[in-house]
C-alpha cells in the first residue's frame, strides 16, 4: 500500500480522445465520463488527476477543454488536457486514414503523469462504486496488475442524472459482458469463448498454446499499475498501426515484468457506453474489411499469439519503445482545466522553465499580469445560460480577472445561482434603468485595464483572455482588438464554423452598417473607451449598444481585427433576436444612433457626407435579415424599397435586389410544381411542397388552400378543415376556399 503525500495525487486517470464525434453523440459521452470521475472522486475523497490527450484536434472544431462543460473547481480531482498536434501526428505512416493513435497517445498522459498509481482507460467508461471505493481505499498495491470485467450498456444514459441514477440505469440495461473467460451476449443469449472456464486449474491448456493464460478481453479499457511499472516498461508498443491486440500485448509485458495479475471481483466493474464505432464481437468482420480497404495495418492474433509465446518461454517481457516513448521529446501545450484544492500548493511552489519560457517573450504589462474586467450583461431570454457564461470567465487560463454581471433583477433562481460564486463575481444592479445605463454603470465598477463585454448567452473560449492580454502587449497602439466566433445552439453544439468580422477593418464601412464586429469576440483598452466619453454622459441606447461603442469608438482610437476564435455567440428558440418584431426595434435604434452621431458638432465632415449611405446601409442589412434567417423575401423588400430611397452602397444594393429576385422567382417556380404534382394526382408529393411553403401563407396567396386540396383528395378531412380555416382566416373571401369548405361540409353529413 501507498500513502499519498499532500502535493501528488493517488492516482492517475488517463484517455486520449478529439472532438470528432467518433462513433457518434461522442461528447456526451465524454461528458458522462469527466462528470463521473468528478462526482465520485469527491464522493470517496480520492486524490486523483484526469489526464486527456487529446490527440490531432481538428481545426473547425473546439477542443475539448471548451466543447466540455466544467465546474467551478473540485477538491479532489485536478484536470490537464495535453495536445498532440496534427504537425506531430503528420509524422505517422496512416495519419491520413488513422485520425487518432491510441496507444501512443495514452503513453503521452502515461509519461507525463504525476500519481503513484496509473490507469489507462477510455473515453466512454463509468466505475462503479464497488470499484471507485477501491481505488480510494489506499489498498492497492505495488507489483500488480489490475484488471476488472466490463459491461456494455446502452448509450442513452441520462446526462444529467445524478452519478448513482447513472450507474443504477447501467445496471437495468447490460447488452454484454466481458470476463476472463469470454462475452456473454444477453440480448441474444450468445457466448463467444475466449479460455475454457477451468483454465486456472487446467495445465495442458498452457502447455498446448504455449503462453500463460492472462485477462486480455477488453484490456484497454482498465488497466492499473504502479507508475513505476509503466515507466519500467516503456508504455505500450508503439507501433504504427491500428490499436488492436496493442492493450494485450501490455498484459503480457507486465505480467513477465513481475506485475502478478489481480482480477477484482464484482460488483467492482466497469460500464462501457455502447457506440457505433467501437469493437462489436457480432461483427467483428466489419472491423477487419475497413482495416483492409483502408490499408490500415493492425496486430493479428496469429502475431499476439507468437509474442506472448516467446515472452513466456524467455520469461521477461519484450520492450518494444525507445528512450522517447510519449512523445517525450516534443513540448507539447497543456491547459490546467481543474486544480484541485490539494494540488494548489504545489503548483504554487512551482513554476517550470516551459512556463518561464512562454512569458519571456512578452513586455512587462504581461508579465504582470493586468486586471481584465469581463462584463456579463443580462437578458431575460439568456438567463437560462448565465451559468455557462460565468463558467466559461471563471474558467480562464488566466490569473487575474474581475467578472462583472450587470443585472436589472433576476429571477430568483438566477439570483441564488450567482449567489454561490461569492465574491468571485461582483453584481450591478439596476432594476429601474436602461440597458445603457446599466452597462455604463458597470463599466465604471470596472478596475482593469482591459475590458470585454459579452452576453449572458454566450461563452469564452478558455484562451480569450490570455490571447487578449498577449495580442494588447504586442500592439500598444491598438485601443481595441476583434477575433472570430463560433455560433452554438441551446445545448452548445457548434452549428458553423468560425465566423470573422470585417478581416480588414474599415471604419467607414462599420459606420454604414456594411460591416459588423462582433462584440462578444472584442476587448477593449479602459484608456480607449476613456478617450471616447462613453461611459460618462454619453448616451446609450437599451438595444444596440454594441453599434453605439463601435460607432464612437472608431473615429477616437485604432481597432483592429486579430485571427483567432476566442468566443462561442448561441442561437437558440426564443432569444429575442429570433422575432422579427426584434428586427423592426434593432433597425429603429440604429437609426437613431446614427442621427444623433452625425448631428454632433464633433464629427468630421467627411463623416457627416456618409449620413445617407449609413441609413441605406442599415437598411439593407435589416434586409438581409429578413431574407436569411426569416426566409421572408417581401419583408426584406419593404427594407430594399427604405434603402433606395437614400444612398447606399450601389453594390450592396444591386447585391440585394439579385438575392430578392433569386428568392422570389424560386419560390414561384416550386409553387407551380406543386401545381403540377396536384393535376397529375400525385397528391402526397404536392402535398409536401405545400406544406413546405406555409411558411409563407401570409404573403402568397392560396398555399394554405393548395394544402386543403391535397388532403381533401387524401381523405384527410380533419386536416384539411384546419388547412381551411388558416386560409380564410387571412382571406375570408376567397372564393374557391369557401368551394371547398362547401363540399367538405357535404361530404361530412
Amino acid at each position: 500500500m501507498i500513502e499519498c503525500m499532500n502535493t501528488q495525487p493517488y492516482i492517475s486517470i488517463v484517455v486520449t480522445a478529439r472532438n470528432d464525434n467518433h462513433g457518434g453523440n461522442l461528447l456526451h459521452r465524454i461528458q458522462i465520463f469527466v462528470n463521473g470521475i468528478l462526482a465520485q472522486s469527491e464522493k470517496y475523497q480520492l486524490k486523483a488527476e484526469l489526464i486527456i490527450v487529446e490527440w490531432n484536434p481538428l481545426p473547425d472544431k473546439p477542443g475539448l477543454a471548451q466543447a466540455l462543460s466544467w465546474p467551478v473547481q473540485h477538491n479532489f480531482c485536478t484536470v490537464r488536457i495535453i495536445e498532440v498536434p496534427s504537425e506531430i501526428h503528420g509524422r505517422y505512416r496512416h495519419a491520413e486514414r488513422l485520425p487518432l493513435y491510441q496507444m501512443i497517445g495514452k503513453n503521452v498522459g502515461i509519461r507525463r503523469s504525476h500519481g503513484h498509481f496509473v490507469l489507462a482507460t477510455n473515453i466512454d467508461i463509468l466505475f462503479s462504486n464497488e470499484l471507485f471505493a477501491f481505488l480510494a481505499s489506499n489498498k492497492m498495491m505495488k507489483g500488480k496488475s489490475y484488471r476488472v470485467n466490463r459491461y456494455d450498456v446502452s448509450s442513452d444514459i441520462p446526462l444529467e442524472a445524478s452519478i448513482d441514477e447513472q450507474l443504477t440505469f447501467c445496471n437495468e440495461n447490460v447488452i454484454r459482458i466481458y470476463d476472463r473467460y469470454g462475452i456473454h451476449n444477453l440480448k441474444i443469449d450468445n457466448y463467444i469463448e475466449t479460455y475454457p472456464h477451468d483454465v486456472d486449474v487446467n495445465p495442458d491448456f498452457v502447455n498446448s498454446v504455449g503462453i500463460t493464460p492472462l485477462y486480455t478481453n477488453a484490456s484497454g479499457d482498465f488497466q492499473l499499475m504502479a507508475r513505476e511499472h509503466w515507466h519500467s516498461l516503456l508504455g505500450y508498443p508503439e507501433f504504427d498501426m491500428y490499436s488492436f491486440h496493442l492493450d494485450s500485448v501490455l498484459c503480457y509485458m507486465a505480467h513477465h515484468s513481475g506485475a502478478v495479475e489481480e482480477i477484482l471481483r464484482e460488483p467492482m466493474r466497469i460500464y462501457h457506453i455502447e457506440h457505433t464505432s467501437g469493437f462489436i464481437p457480432e461483427e467483428a468482420d466489419k472491423l477487419e474489411n475497413r482495416l483492409k480497404h483502408d490499408n490500415i495495418r493492425r496486430l493479428t492474433d496469429e502475431e499476439l499469439r507468437m509474442l506472448a509465446t516467446k515472452m513466456s518461454k524467455d520469461k521477461r517481457p519484450i520492450i518494444f519503445n525507445d528512450d522517447n516513448w510519449g512523445l517525450a521529446a516534443d513540448q507539447l501545450n497543456e491547459k490546467i482545466i481543474l486544480q484541485a484544492r490539494w494540488d494548489n500548493q504545489s503548483r504554487t511552489n512551482k513554476v517550470s522553465s516551459e512556463e518561464k519560457e512562454q512569458t519571456s517573450g512578452l513586455n512587462i504589462h504581461t508579465l504582470e499580469h493586468p486586471v481584465v474586467s469581463i462584463i456579463i450583461t443580462t437578458r431575460q431570454d439568456g438567463l437560462h445560460y448565465i451559468k455557462n457564461c460565468v463558467e466559461s470567465v471563471l474558467l480562464q487560463n488566466y490569473p487575474n480577472i474581475e467578472c462583472i454581471v450587470q443585472d436589472s433583477g433576476s429571477a430568483k433562481e438566477t439570483v441564488e445561482l450567482l449567489e454561490r460564486y461569492g465574491n468571485r463575481i461582483k453584481w450591478v444592479l439596476a432594476p429601474s434603468s436602461d440597458g445603457g445605463e446599466k452597462l455604463s454603470e458597470a463599466i465604471r465598477k470596472c478596475t482593469g485595464d482591459i475590458i470585454g463585454i459579452c452576453n449572458c448567452s454566450d461563452e469564452l473560449l478558455l484562451n480569450a483572455v490570455q490571447w487578449t492580454v498577449q495580442h494588447f502587449s504586442r500592439h500598444p497602439g491598438i485601443g481595441a482588438i476583434y477575433g472570430e466566433y463560433y455560433v452554438i445552439d441551446d445545448q452548445g453544439r457548434i452549428l458553423k464554423k468560425a465566423m470573422p468580422g470585417p478581416i480588414s477593418y474599415n471604419y467607414e464601412r462599420v459606420l454604414c452598417v456594411e460591416d459588423t464586429i462582433p462584440m462578444q469576440s472584442a476587448f477593449f483598452r479602459r484608456s480607449a473607451l476613456d478617450q471616447a466619453d462613453l461611459f460618462k454622459n454619453t448616451w446609450l441606447p437599451a438595444r444596440c449598444k454594441d453599434f453605439a461603442i463601435w460607432v464612437r469608438l472608431g473615429i477616437r482610437t485604432q481597432i483592429s481585427y486579430i485571427p483567432g476564435i476566442i468566443s462561442k455567440h448561441r442561437q437558440y428558440v426564443g432569444s429575442d433576436v429570433s422575432k422579427p418584431d426584434t428586427w423592426h426595434d434593432i433597425y429603429n435604434t440604429k437609426k437613431e444612433v446614427l442621427e444623433r452621431f452625425f448631428k454632433e458638432t464633433a464629427v468630421p465632415q467627411h463623416l457627416k457626407s456618409l449620413r445617407y449611405r449609413a441609413l441605406g446601409g442599415l437598411a439593407l442589412y435589416i434586409a438581409g435579415v429578413f431574407l436569411e434567417d426569416f426566409s421572408d423575401p417581401f419583408t426584406a423588400m419593404k427594407y430594399i424599397c427604405l434603402a433606395r430611397n437614400e444612398q447606399p452602397d450601389t453594390d450592396h444594393l444591386n447585391y440585394m435586389g439579385k438575392r430578392i429576385q433569386l428568392w422570389t422567382s424560386w419560390l414561384l417556380k416550386f409553387y407551380q410544381q406543386g401545381d403540377n404534382l396536384f393535376y397529375e394526382k400525385r397528391y402526397e408529393e404536392a402535398l409536401t411542397i405545400f406544406d413546405s411553403l406555409t411558411v409563407l401563407d401570409y404573403w402568397i396567396s392560396g398555399i394554405q388552400y393548395s394544402k386543403a386540396m391535397c388532403l381533401f383528395q387524401l381523405d384527410r378531412i380533419n386536416d384539411a378543415l384546419f388547412a381551411l380555416e388558416k386560409e380564410l382566416t387571412l382571406r375570408p373571401n376567397h372564393e374557391d376556399a369557401l368551394k371547398l369548405l362547401q363540399r367538405i361540409c357535404v361530404k361530412l353529413k
